[in-house]
């Protein structure tokens, strides 16, 4: 898990200690559940899609992106 969020912040150009950060902060407040899927479509593109049902949505809502 740890070099999968070094991978991505890498790509998005942040510190990886913020991207651990504040994905152990949504796993801790999503304790109780979260719905997300992961795909790959036809054209091989991978999609990550989550519903943010969980308690700090209005913080981790101003860092979303449709990518």
């Amino acid at each position: 898990m740890v070099e999968e969020i070094k991978g991505m912040s890498e790509a998005i150009n942040v510190d990886w200690t913020k991207v651990f950060f504040l994905n152990f902060m949504y796993d801790f407040s999503t304790y109780h559940a979260c719905s997300g899927v992961i795909i790959r479509d036809p054209k091989g593109n991978v999609l990550h899609g989550r519903n943010l049902d969980f308690e700090f949505f209005q913080v981790f809502s101003k860092l979303t992106a449709k990518i």
